[in-house]
């Protein structure tokens, strides 16, 4: 098989351009109307270096990584006559553009059989060799996801979220990714290794559009974080020194790097295309190489890329394909590998999966072929002997050559429609008389990748400093729990479903008027009711308009498939998806267990992070402290963290995944009171957790639905200690 180029082992300096204001990709130069442009400038000795930093000092607006240690990289804008002027000045400069990134969305051949075991939505799994759960002692492995973020799911271990997105670092952690891209990759790596510490490294924005600073930025952020494995289902045309110096510092210090070889049925693009990345095509449910998955000579292996069933947006699942995910299956067995054993090098990874795997037809195609690890656990120790042994190891094409002559299976009954959303929980709920959407393309009971992106966009858009005023200032934050919440959920919900089956000559505004709408400000407010009540409307119908500087048009091509009227709909149902977590971020009540430790963890508060001594926190606690108003206690932004007492987030996923599940078999209308109350978590002896339990809960549902509803959901309220309303009560 022919190898990827292997990068030189030279001094590398990669100096970035600073960020863009606005698309155009240029900045007047200080002081003139000269044009200055984002570059990629690569040097490869210290001299050049220290140079650089004499004549430019001014241009350089950061510093990454450690000059030291000969990987740092700096920000920096440069005119054409900078570029000019480095070029000519040293043989060991190379300049190159801040190129963009996006995400990745048949010789002898193992025997073919077809599964006995009837089709289920595993069989990816079982495709890999991956079947039976993991049994004794298991080591954690930290692997990170450098994709576009990964929402709140219970099932998967996410230790830290980090976003290198800065024109985006106003979304919260908890609803971060904004099209589902990196939640989908991580469910597929959790399920294969549910010991996995996942990492979620967010370097692609809420059009899965990355830039290669930032990138080249997060990849030194998880050489100093010691991650074990990175997996990147992004891909790019361009080669880029940059790029490949700074993925070789990663292989280099330990890390296991996966690609995802891209998705244009033509030449394998980067960075799976660099030596030091393995490389990752896909295949079908039948183990045939899919007409979108990417080839060449760089290929290393193939894995399961089409109707994949995964985790999707709001807690639901999804059905995905692509080379990204194929990427995801080979990182997920990377990572079961080393829960079982020790990997010394990213080079003995590389090999025990060559040895291991079934060879399924065309090099070029597939690689070294189908991975299975199985086998390679199984014959892990044989293969680690060999590759010791000081002979073997300098017969490379030896090393190549996999024994695995076991069967491939495959499974040929598998009908998912990729790019469809479900949710467990449908059938009880058509079971009680819901009889569809009201609109055809609905009509499964589902919806779809794009509906579901428009909905997360208008979600994330509610933080968006360009919009503060719509949907923060002017309406006293009622799109962010304050306020009669569950008033304001019921509104969103019935707008929505008018919307959403109304013709597309109906206005908003109208709509918006049809239905009553009571804030019940309380004493804090300095607007009246009806100025927020108008406000909210004016926000609502903002959010659904067809403005140029509104969210709906800044959404991208992406969610163009979407009818018009069903965008409108799902921008206001993504306000709601905004309002309920909101409502569990910053109404929810502050437990009595709250410790203070050394560092912030789940249920601590570091030390550091007090604004105020300990027992004032605590006593206050005691009398009733919401989450919203922790930052009058502390730094750090905790009520936000969806690390911090997760049962808060785990509610507020179950609470907008039953909104969405109702909505999608036509629910005209919900009882807020009653869904929040049946999503509260209770503990052992059936009582509501505390950080479940929420302010004034009983006020605005009896105001809602009425005092029936009110007393069958008592238990989950309480009236905070700094009260909105001037009083002091128990529901």
């Amino acid at each position: 098989m022919m190898k990827k180029r292997i990068l030189a082992n030279v001094l590398i300096l990669v100096l970035i351009s600073m960020k863009v204001l606005g698309t155009s990709g240029e900045l007047l130069a200080k002081g003139s109307n000269i044009k200055s442009k984002e570059y990629i400038v690569t040097v490869t000795d210290k001299n050049s270096y220290k140079m650089i930093n004499n004549l430019y000092s001014d241009s350089i607006v950061e510093e990454i990584g450690d000059a030291s240690e000969q990987s740092v990289s700096l920000c920096m804008d440069l005119t054409e006559k900078d570029v000019e002027q480095l070029q000519n000045k040293d043989d060991a400069i190379n300049i190159e553009d801040n190129i963009d990134f996006a995400a990745a969305g048949e010789t002898r051949r193992n025997k073919k059989v077809k599964s006995t075991k009837p089709a289920a939505s595993n069989w990816n799994m079982k495709m890999i060799g991956v079947e039976d759960e993991l049994k004794g002692k298991n080591n954690t492995v930290k692997v990170a996801i450098m994709d576009s973020g990964i929402d709140y799911v219970n099932s998967e271990k996410i230790v830290k979220h980090i976003n290198f997105v800065e024109e985006e670092d106003y979304i919260p952690t908890y609803y971060e990714d904004v099209t589902g891209h990196g939640t989908a990759i991580a469910g597929i790596i959790s399920d294969i290794s549910p010991n996995s510490e996942i990492y979620s490294v967010r370097v692609l924005n809420s059009q899965n559009k990355g830039r290669l600073d930032e990138i080249v930025q997060a990849i030194y952020w998880c050489i100093d974080n010691k991650m074990q494995v990175i997996n990147m289902s992004f891909v790019t045309p361009t080669n880029s020194i940059a790029l490949e110096t700074a993925i070789k510092a990663a292989v280099d210090s330990g890390i296991i790097v996966i690609g995802a070889s891209g998705n244009a049925g033509g030449s394998v693009e980067y960075p799976a295309a660099f030596d030091d990345v393995i490389a990752v095509g896909a295949v079908d449910s039948e183990a045939n190489v899919t007409k979108e998955s990417n080839y060449g000579p760089e290929i290393d292996f193939v894995a399961p890329g089409q109707q994949i069933n995964t985790n999707g947006l709001f807690g639901g699942n999804i059905v995905v394909g692509g080379t990204s995910m194929a990427a995801a299956h080979v990182t997920g067995a990377v990572c079961r590998i080393m829960e079982k054993q020790e990997i010394k090098t990213p080079e003995f990874m590389k090999i025990l999966l060559e040895r291991s795997t079934k060879n399924i037809g065309d090099e070029e195609k597939t690689g070294f072929g189908l991975i299975d690890v199985k086998y390679a656990l199984k014959n892990f120790n044989k293969i680690q002997k060999e590759f010791e042994k000081e002979q073997i190891s300098e017969n490379k094409n030896y090393l190549c050559v996999s024994e695995n002559k076991s069967e491939i299976e495959i499974f040929d009954e598998i009908d998912y429609v990729e790019g469809v959303w479900d949710s467990p929980g449908h059938k009880a709920i058509i079971d009680e008389g819901e009889k569809g959407a009201g609109d055809p393309s609905m009509a499964t009971g589902c919806f779809s990748s794009e509906q579901l992106q428009v909905i997360k966009s208008a979600c994330v858009a509610m933080d968006n400093k360009d919009y503060k005023n719509k949907f923060k200032e002017d309406n006293d934050l009622i799109f962010h729990g304050r306020h009669d919440y569950v008033a304001t959920q019921n509104y969103l919900y019935k707008i929505t479903r008018r919307i959403f089956t109304t013709s597309d000559d109906v206005s908003v505004t109208s709509i918006c008027k049809k239905y009553s709408y009571n804030p019940d400000c309380g004493e804090e407010c300095d607007k009246s009711e009806s100025e927020v009540r108008e406000s909210a409307r004016e926000a609502i119908i903002f959010m659904a308009s067809a403005s140029a500087t509104g969210p709906l048009k800044k959404m991208g091509s992406g969610v163009s498939c979407v009818p018009w009227r069903q965008r409108r709909a799902l921008a206001v149902m993504g306000m709601l998806m905004h309002t309920l977590g909101d409502t569990y971020a910053h109404k929810t009540k502050v437990p009595t267990t709250i410790r203070k430790g050394t560092s912030k963890t789940e249920t601590c508060i570091a030390s550091g992070d007090l604004k105020v001594n300990w027992s004032k926190l605590i006593g206050d606690v005691n009398r009733g402290l919401m989450f919203r108003d922790l930052p009058k206690y502390v730094n750090g932004n905790y009520e936000d963290w969806s690390g911090f007492y997760q049962e808060r987030i785990s509610t507020a996923q179950k609470a907008t995944n039953l909104v969405l599940r109702h909505f999608v078999v036509g629910s005209t209308q919900l009882d807020f009171g009653a869904l929040l109350g049946e999503v509260s978590k209770r503990d052992g002896n059936g009582n509501v957790v505390e950080e479940n339990r929420l302010a004034y809960f009983y006020r605005h549902v009896y105001q809602t639905y009425g005092k029936g509803r009110a007393d069958s959901v008592a238990e989950v309220s309480f009236i905070p200690y700094h009260s909105e309303y001037g009083y002091i009560g128990t529901k």
